[in-house]
């Protein structure tokens, strides 16, 4: 053994002789030797203290470790290349979405511009078709960038109290348009034990719901969607996306699920698409403590099921489905659909809320039925009326009803359909309604209408979205934005819709010239990009927030990054929440 390990050693079996203290009896230790030829190599010692005759002696047990010392350092040169190449990896993502994206919201933001200009029929439909297909390109983008987030670990999830109804609402948002286009029926059945107020990651589970959706109205010609909502245990949601369309055969579910496939190669062809949307959903559902599977029959559709896990919100408001409800305990409904399963969906909605409801399978049956009930004096107070359905649509059904003078009691009409909701709405003064529901509809939003609708003020309940008025923005007229962004275009694109709204716009090309302005006159916000030449906008910041006078300043981030990092990091420069993404 060479020095210094010989005297270092002897001073521990020292130390041990004479106070005990162990340092090198019965520890494993590495340390350098020497073979004949008098080279070094890594050896393990272990000294073991025997008695003997009343004697103390110890034994040493010397191994050559050089072959494992070899795999350790093998071991830790992959594993710096792995941090390294992942490092490389996520700095390639960020640059990446931050390079596409920008030039994508330039595309979207300026289409947007175009289409208020008052453009010709021709030019219109020009606008609508580059929209339509930027957006559609924009999918394709944030897919590739979420995959490749999550192979990179990348993506963490939320935990924030949120609203299932919410959810729900803003999928019939974001798929209502696709499903009316083909004249498919979108149905929610969410079971009564479902905790509607919950923790956790809304984003994530919107963007799975989302995903099977579009794939099943992408995927259905004629029918509808239901999605379903369970509850497994206390903390586990069971969902469900069942369609009417095309199936799939048992060879094309066995690749699904991973990425870059699709069922195959004429899908997508066909219907397009990158096979990662599905890849995607089972990485979410597992990243939310879930799992997801798909039962398929070809020619009849398919059901995906899925699985997350949530923490009940025990503070969370009031359901709106209770507001009110003992006040239609004695009202009677008549639920007039074509579609089966909306009308069980909506049956069942109405009596697991103590109303008593009959369904009609057509405008011609309703109108009979109401007849009935008026000469039995068991007329309805409420009728559910879907607009298109053979025979007499929901429109001229409810005219129909409201001048009927045989009738003794004039029932309320609500339309509840999800088809040609612009032009239901533009003629809803004139069709005798008493309010309007958008399909599909949850079980809160119908019972809080229906409630408002029979509240001592009666009331017609329209969701229509009035045109802004030009004084809505008046708070905002003459303020003063500073606009730190470096891309031309995007430039342009907000200073135009900062302007439209009456705000005073300046503008900086980087960081270091924001900072400047700053410095010489007031601002009462500023839109700072983060990845700028010259200076970054995460440098600005903290040379801004470093002046005492600006330490109230509003500074927005605007970035097109992909990692939710970004927004932290935005956050520790001093910048303030939301983070803005292009």
């Amino acid at each position: 053994m060479p020095e210094p390990n010989r005297s270092s050693h002897d001073g521990h079996l020292a130390r041990y002789q004479s106070t005990g203290q162990t340092k090198a009896i019965g520890v494993g230790r590495e340390l350098e030797g020497l073979d004949k030829d008098g080279r070094s190599f890594p050896i393990e010692l272990t000294v073991t203290e025997v008695s003997h005759h009343d004697q103390r002696l110890f034994i040493g047990l010397l191994r050559d470790i050089t072959a494992r010392k070899r795999v350790e350092e093998a071991t830790l040169r992959a594993r710096l290349a792995a941090e390294e190449a992942s490092k490389t990896k996520s700095d390639f993502l960020a640059n990446m979405s931050h390079e596409i994206r920008t030039p994508m919201n330039a595309i979207i933001g300026m289409t947007h511009l175009a289409q208020r200009t008052d453009p010709t029929p021709k030019q219109k439909n020009y606008l609508s078709k580059i929209d339509n297909a930027a957006q559609s390109l924009l999918g394709i983008i944030n897919d590739i960038l979420d995959f490749s987030k999550i192979e990179a670990g990348k993506l963490e999830l939320e935990h924030t109290t949120f609203s299932l109804d919410d959810v729900l609402t803003n999928l019939a948002d974001i798929v209502g348009h696709k499903a009316e286009q083909k004249s498919l029926e979108i149905v929610y059945s969410v079971a009564r034990d479902v905790p509607r107020h919950l923790i956790g990651d809304p984003l994530r589970l919107g963007q799975i719901l989302i995903n099977l959706v579009s794939n099943a109205i992408k995927f259905t010609e004629t029918g509808e969607v239901i999605v379903k909502i369970r509850l497994r245990d206390t903390n586990e949601l069971l969902f469900s996306v069942q369609d009417t369309g095309i199936g799939m055969q048992p060879n094309q579910l066995a690749n699904l699920f991973q990425s870059f496939n699709q069922a195959d190669s004429s899908i997508t062809r066909r219907y397009g698409g990158t096979g990662l949307g599905l890849a995607i959903c089972k990485q979410l559902c597992e990243l939310m403590g879930g799992s997801i599977s798909v039962e398929s029959e070809h020619g009849t559709g398919s059901t995906f099921h899925f699985s997350a896990r949530f923490t009940i919100a025990t503070d969370g408001p009031q359901i709106a489905a209770r507001i009110g409800l003992n006040d239609l305990l004695q009202k009677r409904v008549l639920i007039v659909d074509d579609n089966i399963i909306a009308r069980d969906v909506l049956t069942a909605m109405l009596r697991a809320n103590g109303l008593t409801t009959k369904a009609a399978r057509s405008g011609e049956e309703a109108l009979l039925m109401l007849g009935e009930a008026s000469a039995a004096d068991e007329s309805f107070d409420l009728v559910l009326m879907d607009w298109r359905m053979p025979g007499i649509d929901g429109i001229e059904a409810s005219r129909r009803i409201k001048a009927d003078p045989a009738l003794s009691h004039t029932p309320a009409i609500l339309m509840v359909s999800a088809f040609g909701r612009e032009e239901m709405m533009d003629d809803s003064e004139s069709s005798a309604l008493d309010g309007y529901l958008i399909k599909p509809v949850n079980e809160s939003h119908l019972i809080d209408t229906i409630a408002r609708m029979f509240s001592k003020e009666v009331v017609a309940v329209f969701p229509k979205r009035p045109p802004i008025p030009k004084n809505a923005a008046r708070n905002l007229e003459k303020r003063k934005v500073l606009l730190v962004e470096d891309h031309e275009i995007n430039r342009e694109l907000a200073t135009e819709l900062l302007t439209d709204l009456g705000i005073l716009v300046t503008v900086a090309i980087n960081g270091r010239e924001g900072v400047d302005l700053i410095a010489k006159e007031p601002f009462d916000l500023v839109l700072m990009d983060i990845q700028m030449p010259v200076m970054d906008g995460l440098t600005a910041t903290r040379l801004i927030r470093a002046d005492n006078r600006f330490l109230a300043l509003p500074i927005i981030a605007m970035t097109a990054h992909a990692m939710s990092s970004d927004c932290e990091k935005s956050l520790n420069a001093g910048m303030n929440d939301p983070c803005l993404s292009g």
